[in-house]
């Protein structure tokens, strides 16, 4: 039921015309009743004060309350909130036990985040007091036509609204002779960067923060004011960014680090034994286990060929020519290097065939199947084989022997290291995209309800349908331009929805 709700919400546009984006709201009551039901079983079946010490009944009686008090208002629908209980699920289901291990390490810091959001927040609140003192009710000063009373155009880009300048006659920028300095009452970028009061001031601390267009609010300070609102700025992102953000993110990662190793030692009991061989023998010689080792000498001399480190520099080689091969590929290319291309990808398709068939006799189907590197070896070169039995054969198709790159981290040592690392991560890594992507549809769907088809003034980075949506929300987490979604924000919909 939770994904059936998630996936009508997902559907919700105001700016589509077909019934099921409007299946959201039709279902939200029933949808609210169940989780409604729920909660007054989990306290039937458990009692009142043992459900109020479980986190995860907190979390579901929160959302499912602000759900029911939106719904009551008739405001606007917040279901979407409700896809945050998957991650209570998500430790249950198979390849994601390691969810457990960032849920642990959230639970773990807990109370030093908590401490550092107080900080953060006097951080914030230091900030906001300095900035509007210095800076509060300047920054809508603007060069105007003292005869028309018209606002001046930009001197640099052109756009009207960030001219701002000084109304004092010995500091900042000065207008032109034939044009006058005049409060206009509206702040540069609709408003959204401002010191007139404290929540405004917060909002341009930390946008500054972010790093994201701090350069332009420095320079407009510094028109308003002097060069030395410079400061202010610098000391944001150096105490803010620099020290602040750095050690929230110190903390997580030590906590996960330490999760990690606890999961890890629990894991498998076959994997802490001492005897055990941490990986398999290593491939090649006549003792390995193979479809070949039972056959004498062919299997004797195809084990030392595949081990011998002449014929592993041969197919190092190949790879590493092939690649400088394919690199010479453009479109547009005349016909007769078109011609040289297709002939040296062929002659290299067959060497990595032959390459292929050798290890598949010696090591066996069974024990070469359970490389991953293997695998994709075995899909790029069957494919390219097939594609040379073709009468006419495709020659973009050969760029996939450019995956074959991987098989060179067997001539450096330390690349090798890095891919068993890399493999060993790949759990948490996993768990940790599931739990990212879960935060993701919930912003993607409240992104729906608060601002689908009140930004048709923006043809991209809008929130009309579930595919602009998540460009929308996922240009926010990336931190690129995203004060500009923020001025279209305010511009839809006002200042308190930025």
């Amino acid at each position: 039921l939770l994904l059936l709700n998630i996936a009508f919400l997902c559907m919700f546009s105001r700016t589509s015309g077909s019934p099921l984006a409007r299946l959201a709201g039709d279902f939200e009551p029933y949808f609210l009743a169940f989780w409604g039901a729920d909660l007054l079983v989990q306290v039937a079946l458990c009692g009142l004060p043992q459900c109020l010490r479980d986190g995860w009944f907190g979390l579901e009686l929160g959302v499912t309350g602000v759900c029911a008090v939106t719904f009551a208002l008739q405001v606007t629908n917040l279901g979407g909130l409700r896809a945050i209980l998957l991650l209570r699920y998500l430790p249950h289901i198979a390849y994601l036990e390691s969810t457990r291990v960032l849920l642990d390490t959230f639970r773990d810091s807990a109370a030093l985040l908590r401490d550092m959001t107080t900080f953060f927040l006097l951080f914030f609140l230091f900030f906001g007091i300095l900035g509007v003192g210095l800076f509060g009710g300047l920054l809508t000063y603007r060069c105007v036509d003292p005869l028309s009373g018209q606002q001046a155009a930009n001197f640099w880009w052109g756009e009207d609204w960030d001219n701002v300048c000084s109304r004092s006659s010995v500091s900042g920028f000065q207008c032109p002779a034939n044009l006058t300095c005049a409060d206009l009452g509206v702040n540069p970028a609709a408003g959204t960067v401002s010191f007139d009061n404290i929540l405004a001031a917060w909002l341009t601390v930390f946008q500054t923060l972010t790093t994201e267009g701090w350069s332009q609010n420095m320079f407009w300070a510094m028109n308003a004011t002097n060069s030395m609102a410079s400061l202010f700025f610098v000391a944001v992102v150096i105490l803010g960014l620099n020290m602040l953000v750095d050690l929230m993110s110190a903390i997580l990662i030590s906590n996960l680090l330490l999760n990690a190793s606890k999961f890890n030692r629990g894991g498998s009991e076959e994997a802490s034994r001492p005897d055990q061989p941490a990986n398999p023998p290593a491939p090649g010689g006549a003792e390995k286990l193979g479809l070949c080792a039972r056959l004498g000498t062919l299997a004797r001399i195809g084990g030392r060929l595949t081990a011998h480190r002449a014929f592993m520099a041969f197919v190092q080689l190949s790879i590493f020519c092939c690649l400088v091969l394919l690199g010479l590929v453009y479109f547009g290319m005349p016909p007769a290097l078109e011609e040289v291309v297709r002939i040296g990808c062929s002659i290299f398709t067959w060497i990595f065939f032959a390459e292929l068939l050798l290890k598949l006799l010696t090591q066996g189907p069974a024990y070469y199947y359970r490389s991953f590197r293997n695998m994709v070896d075995l899909t790029v070169i069957c494919i390219n084989v097939v594609n040379e039995c073709m009468a006419e054969p495709i020659l973009w198709l050969t760029v996939l022997l450019s995956l074959r790159v991987f098989s060179l981290s067997k001539t450096f040592p330390y690349i090798g290291k890095l891919n068993r690392v890399l493999a060993q991560c790949v759990p948490l890594v996993r768990s940790f995209a599931v739990v990212w992507a879960v935060f993701l549809l919930v912003f993607i769907m409240v992104g729906l309800q608060l601002f689908s088809g009140y930004m048709s003034f923006r043809p991209r980075a809008n929130f009309d349908t579930f595919g602009w949506a998540f460009l929308s929300i996922y240009q926010l987490c990336t931190i690129e331009n995203w004060n500009d979604l923020e001025v279209s924000v305010t511009r839809a919909r006002g200042a308190p929805f930025c």
